[in-house]
């Protein structure tokens, strides 16, 4: 999911939700959750200024990340960024390689850029929207 296109500096915030691969119901991200964040073809993880609340305001099964997308945190302008779930397990079945967004900051041309994250693995992540 395209979150959109952002200045460098700002903080980013975006929720998705977490389900039970057995029933569909919601269901905690758990294992000592993270979320990082790939810039463009790099394989280096970025983690710094990312914070992920599983279980938001007490729902289960909804998740919120903030993402403070400063210089200081390994973020630069004019590229783009995948969310992808690097430790995490949903009803103890892992959820690793998950990519829950993506994002820009400051492309000022985003004509060659295409949105192509593949299905839900096996329902673990079932909706997710944009923050507002």
């Amino acid at each position: 999911m395209y979150l959109g296109d952002f200045a460098v500096g700002e903080t980013l915030h975006h929720k998705f939700t977490t389900r039970r691969f057995s029933t569909g119901v919601p269901f905690t991200l758990a294992g000592t959750p993270t979320v990082s964040a790939y810039e463009d073809d790099s394989l280096t993880q970025i983690t710094a200024g990312i914070t992920l609340t599983a279980d938001f305001d007490g729902v289960v099964g909804l998740n919120h990340l903030a993402i403070v997308a400063t210089g200081a945190n390994g973020f630069e302008t004019g590229k783009h960024y995948a969310l992808v779930i690097t430790a995490g397990t949903v009803d103890s079945v892992s959820v690793v390689g998950e990519v829950v967004g993506i994002f820009t900051l400051e492309q000022s041309d985003k004509a060659g850029f295409s949105l192509a994250v593949g299905g839900v693995v096996a329902g673990a992540i079932a909706a997710a929207w944009p923050a507002p």
